[in-house]
């Protein structure tokens, strides 16, 4: 665990602690390392506002700086809307509660992906330390970020290539297609007119006669059957001994 006293940023002032791999700010907020964007240092301010004063022998040079807003000493500083703005007194005050030699303290500004961040005063050494653990972090995201995009890439072509191979069962149950098989010729339709008589009303005077004609082709078949029957039985009968007739 690393101690860091927040000076000025969207996160307040006071003790924060850099501890595994996220920064514990003040209020119980949380800024984790895979959420931070940037981190930027400045040693020389420390050293050129605080310390050359005191080696001059500036009475309350540490705690009673001008209360102006300080500009300059980041490359790409806060923006001033929602934050706390720094200045040499804020500065000061943290170096003070910090406490021991400020020879080898610097000012850290970390910002977060959302926009906010903060302004620290840390020692060098943590300040290296946090700025190499995010480096590295950066490093494993974009190479996750690269490593995703690859395999999206991979699996666009092999499924834009990969064709529909049937299974057994549609094998089986798919119809065999000849080949140069012959075409189906659709049956002519012919146009049915009437004539003078009507074609239903001829139609059904040839059904009707037609049945007439069976039935006495039938009728006259049954008599000449039944003739030629009763004329055997009466030629069977004449030639029994007793002519047929039952004795008592």
């Amino acid at each position: 665990m690393s101690r860091l006293e927040l000076v000025a940023g969207n996160y307040g002032t006071g003790r924060a602690d850099w501890i595994n791999f996220e920064f514990r700010l003040p209020k119980k907020q949380v800024l984790p390392i895979e959420a931070v964007v940037s981190v930027e240092e400045n040693g020389d301010y420390i050293e050129k506002t605080f310390l050359s004063s005191l080696k001059s022998g500036a009475s309350g040079a540490v705690g009673l700086g001008a209360t102006a807003a300080v500009v300059g000493i980041f490359a790409a500083p806060l923006a001033a809307v929602g934050a706390i703005g720094l200045t040499a007194a804020a500065i000061g005050g943290g170096l003070g509660v910090f406490g021991g030699g400020i020879e080898r303290k610097i000012l850290l500004q970390v910002m977060g992906a959302d926009g906010r961040g903060f302004v620290a005063i840390c020692e060098i050494e943590m300040a290296a330390d946090i700025r190499k653990a995010i480096s590295v972090a950066h490093s494993l995201r974009m190479r996750a970020v690269n490593a995703a995009a690859e395999n999206l890439s991979k699996s666009r072509v092999l499924f834009g290539q990969q064709k529909h191979v049937r299974t057994p069962v549609e094998e089986k149950e798919a119809l065999p297609i000849r080949e140069n098989a012959p075409a189906l010729v659709a049956p002519e339709v012919v146009e049915m007119r009437p004539d003078a008589d009507g074609v239903f009303q001829v139609a059904g005077k040839a059904i009707s006669s037609s049945a007439e004609a069976a039935g006495t082709i039938a009728s006259d078949a049954y008599a000449a059957t039944s003739e030629a029957v009763e004329g055997a039985w009466t030629a069977v009968v004449s030639r029994l001994p007793w002519g047929g007739t039952s004795k008592a």
